[in-house]
């Protein structure tokens, strides 16, 4: 499972987190420039190589510079592993690699980061972790994210859990995702839902219309509206995901529920989805697997929504099938 941590850290350390994203950052390229010439991937000779210069001229730390060899050798044996050829891999994005208990751990309610001044403690949002830092889970690596002036930290969680008693399974449920039905879900009982994405495929497409539109015209004033139209896709996307998982988790939501997701049957969702056009229905099939996971499953009362507490409505209203899903608000 991956918990996605909010971090509210106040104007001085958010500038020090930005200087410790871009020497990170740094660092990788200057690494990646030494794997090129050298085309060296040994972590042993890459260290001898690299560790020292990582101290002195990036000012990272030890640990930091550890996991800037393994984040570039990382890249490059993917890039290897999918066939393409050698090339040098450019580090032009802000990356930061946070190693559990290292880099990075729980103190006193707070984040106690490693950055180039030293530790630091950032607050973060508690409401609905509680389970997962209960100390039962272990984290692991988690790259630090920096979007839309918000901080966030994907950790990658994992836990011990009893093997299933298949004898107990009650209700298999498979969905399929696609374009223009965004989900199709099954159960054992021979029921079928249908939740229409013809009007998020329409809306987006205006989206895609109006981008195109504002890069042609290349103004200062076409890119602010091309930052916030982008903004404003995403939340309404996030919204949307929201909708369709929270309609499936209280239809199918059980401890003697097996959801296999995509046509696969893989619950992270590989291979749903067209090879074109697919972004959209990847983003629905990672937001699905997690939202119907139980660790973002926190309770609630009726029909209400774990972590934002309203009511929830399906993606399109007019479709009479979708009246038990429906809230208060239409989704458009």
């Amino acid at each position: 499972m991956t918990a996605k941590v909010p971090w509210y850290p106040n104007p001085d350390q958010a500038t020090l987190l930005q200087q410790t994203v871009e020497a990170y950052r740094q660092g990788c390229h200057g690494v990646s420039g030494v794997v090129d010439t050298t085309h060296c991937l040994q972590q042993a000779d890459l260290h001898t190589e690299t560790y020292r210069p990582l101290w002195a001229p990036f000012g990272l730390r030890s640990q930091m510079a550890q996991s800037v060899i393994k984040t570039v050798m990382a890249r490059y044996n993917s890039v290897l592993a999918h066939g393409h050829p050698w090339t040098r891999v450019p580090f032009t994005k802000p990356a930061f690699d946070l190693v559990c208990n290292r880099d990075d751990s729980l103190k006193a309610g707070a984040f106690s980061l490693n950055t180039l001044a030293g530790r630091v403690p950032i607050p973060f949002a508690r409401q609905g972790m509680e389970r997962v830092f209960d100390g039962t889970w272990q984290c692991g690596t988690a790259p630090l994210v920096h979007r839309h002036g918000r901080w966030f930290l994907p950790v990658p969680m994992t836990k011990d859990v009893a093997e299933t008693d298949w004898a107990e399974i009650r209700q298999v449920v498979g969905l399929d995702f696609g374009i223009n039905v965004l989900v199709t879900a099954y159960d054992s009982q021979g029921q079928t839902t249908f939740f229409p994405g013809r009007a998020v495929k329409v809306r987006r497409d205006h989206f895609k219309i109006l981008r195109q539109t504002l890069q042609r015209r290349q103004t200062p004033s076409a890119r602010r509206r091309l930052k916030r139209l982008g903004q404003r896709e995403n939340r309404w996307m996030t919204d949307v995901n929201h909708q369709v998982s929270k309609a499936l988790v209280v239809r199918y939501w059980g401890p003697d529920a097996i959801r296999p997701g995509g046509s696969d049957g893989d619950a992270g969702g590989h291979g749903a989805g067209p090879a074109t056009g697919s972004v959209y229905v990847r983003v629905v099939v990672r937001f699905l697997a997690d939202f119907a996971s139980p660790l973002n499953w926190h309770g609630g009362g009726g029909r209400d929504c774990p972590p934002c507490t309203r009511s929830c409505h399906v993606i399109a209203r007019g479709h009479g099938r979708f009246a038990d899903f429906r809230g208060h608000r239409p989704a458009f």
